[in-house]
Formats: C-alpha cells, structure tokens, sequence
C-alpha cells in the first residue's frame, strides 16, 4: 500500500484484507505511542520550533549596531510577527462557528424532541441539563453510591434508541456490565439471575431480552490496565470507524498516565485537558465517572470533593453530583437519591430527586417510582 501510495488506516488496511484480521488491525495503534497523541505530539513540535526561533532571534541581536539598527529593527520585528502568527494558527472566524451551530440547530428541528441533547432516560434530568450534550461530562460519587449504575442506566437508555454508545469499564468485566443490564430490563434481581434462582418463565423472558441486547449498538473495553493512550486511542477508532456517538469512561481515578514521574494531581490536569480537547475534537459527549474524596463523607457534597477536583472543575462543561444518606435498611428497595448539577457552561445547575433500586442497580425518576 505504500509503494502505491495509498493511505494506510484502520479503514484502508480492513478493506485491504476484506475484513479478515479487524481485532488485530485494531490493536496495532496500541503500539504505536505517538498514534494516540499526535495532537500532543504536533504541539510539542510547534513549540519547540517556536523556542528555536526565539533563540536564533536573541543570537542575532548581538548583530546590532548603531549603523544597521533600523534594518535589524525591522527584521526582528518580521520574525516576531512570523512567531506570533504561528501561535495565533488556530484563530478562526465567526462563520467557522457559525456553520456548526446552525447544523446542530436544524438536527434538533429534525429530531423534533422536548430536548436538544440525547435522551438519558431520567426526565426530571432531561428538565434539567436539557438531555445529555455533546460536552465533557464529569459524575462524581462516593463509592457504592451508584455512578456506575447511573452510567449504564444512560447508556441503556441511549443504545434502546438506537444511539451508538462505546464503555470503557475499567474495574468491572464486560460480564458483570451486561448483567446489571438484562438484570435491569428483565426486572429480575441480578444475583438471582446469577444464580438461577428465579421463578418460572424467568427463563424465557431473559431469553427475549438477551436477544434483543445482542443487537444493541454498545461497545465495551473492560480493561483493567486502564492505560491513558490506549483510552484516547481507542475512543478515536469507536468514534471513526465504528460510529459510537457517546463515550463513557467507568472511571477517571483508575486511568494510568504515561508518565508516571509526574505527581497524581499534575497527570489528571493532563488527563482531563486531553479529554476535553478529545471531545472538542470529536464532537460527541465524553462523560466520565469520578469519586470523591473521603471528606465527602457524611456531608453533602461539592465539586471541591471530587478527587484532584481543580482539573476535572476547570476542563468540564458539565459535573453531576450524586448523593444520599449512607444508612440505610437492607430491605429497602427505594432509596432517595440526589443528583446535584454543580456546573453547567451552557446551561442550567439544579438538582434531582431520583430513586434508587439496589435490587435491578438502577435509577429511576421520582414520578415514575410512585
């Protein structure tokens, strides 16, 4: 494909070999490193040449002399501009802006629903956020609270409507996800179903709806290694070759960043800003879990509790909060839960009242639980 000069891609290399080998065709811009940041990388590269250039300017200014000082006045002052005009690259103009805007404006005509964003299956969130946006996305929780049970509950909801959805489960298997799932549908209790112990047509009934999961349009990464460029990596080729419209990260604190020298707090910063720069670039909603720190406990939480929250407060367009007191009955099968939206950029904050059902893990709308 080289000697013909012809691109070399995940798509081109597919179609090269008829589909034969796509998992293994997959998995090679696993070993390219700079592959899963060549946005990361073109920056370097562009600032390093911005350095040089600065440092041939200050080696030429030992030039000047009271004879040529107007004609390298000017000459410094063109490289000057050349540099400043190679930093300001990315200025663009109103109607590179505009266009977007209006296209998504006529989607929403076309879509004809209450909401301009993607359905997340809780109304009273919907009345709130105004259905999930393409934005970066931030849920934050206490663990055991149900941030992964919210997470699956929206993608639920999203892939049943035909919405492509990719999850990266980093401390759960696939296995496990897609339980809490059928468990949820079927209504049945997952550890029945795990056990078998559940009543007559249980059978048929997981049957039916196992069916219908097989043709959900969800994909999952249950690996634990949780490896920061193979995220970014991958969440290009869900988005380009597969088609996946919303991504879900399960969750932020067990991603690893490459490089490891750097403090905990400095690798989210850098995290964080490259996923918000991901979902800039490609368009979609990128919601990732968080868990807040221990001094959560026993208090009602803010952004300030999110773990190395100054870079998930900066870099988000939205963070939900979910709460509920801790003590609970065992047999209870409601719990009042609340969703805290503590920041929205373009939008409304607020909270709300959701039930949760430990026995299917899931949320359900206040309304719908009476």
């Amino acid at each position: 494909m080289s000697d013909n000069k012809r691109e070399i891609n995940i798509v081109t290399l597919n179609a090269e070999t008829g589909s034969k080998f796509p998992a293994d065709i997959a998995m090679l811009t696993d070993v390219i490193p700079s592959g899963a940041n060549w946005a990361y990388y073109a920056d370097r590269v562009k600032k390093l040449a911005q350095l040089r250039a600065f440092g041939e300017l200050s080696e030429r200014m030992h030039e000047v002399n009271i004879e040529n000082i107007g004609e390298k006045l000017n000459e410094f002052s063109s490289t000057a501009t050349m540099i400043a005009q190679s930093i300001g690259g990315n200025v663009k103009s109103a109607r590179d802006f505009l266009l977007p805007m209006l296209e998504s404006i006529e989607e929403a005509v076309r879509r004809k629903t209450e909401y301009s964003g993607y359905d997340t299956g809780l109304s009273s969130l919907n009345d709130v956020v105004d259905g999930l946006q393409k934005e970066y996305i931030i849920i934050g929780a206490r663990a055991s609270i149900g941030k992964t049970a919210l997470g699956i509950n929206i993608a639920r909801a999203l892939v049943r409507k035909g919405v492509k959805v990719g999850i990266f489960s980093l401390e759960m298997s696939g296995k496990a996800l897609m339980l809490r799932m059928l468990s949820d549908i079927c209504n049945l209790q997952a550890g029945m179903m795990k056990n078998g112990m559940f009543r007559t047509g249980g059978m048929e009934k997981i049957n039916t709806q196992g069916l219908e999961m097989a043709d959900w349009p969800l994909y999952l990464v249950d690996d634990t290694r949780g490896e920061f460029d193979k995220i970014i990596a991958k969440t290009r080729y869900m988005v380009r070759v597969l088609g996946v419209q919303v991504i879900i990260i399960d969750h932020a604190s067990l991603m690893k960043f490459r490089d490891r020298r750097l403090q905990r707090y400095e690798q989210f910063s850098e995290m964080s800003n490259e996923l918000q720069n991901l979902q800039r670039e490609l368009n979609i909603p990128i919601v990732v879990m968080a868990q807040l720190g221990r001094d959560a406990e026993g208090k009602r939480p803010t952004i300030a509790d999110l773990r190395e929250s100054g870079a998930f407060e900066q870099d988000a367009d939205q963070i939900w909060i979910l709460h509920r007191e801790r003590a609970q009955s065992a047999d209870e099968t409601s719990i009042p839960t609340e969703l805290i939206v503590a920041k929205n950029r373009n939008g409304a904050c607020g909270k709300v009242d959701l039930y949760f059902q430990p026995q299917f893990i899931r949320f359900v709308d206040k309304a719908r639980e009476r």
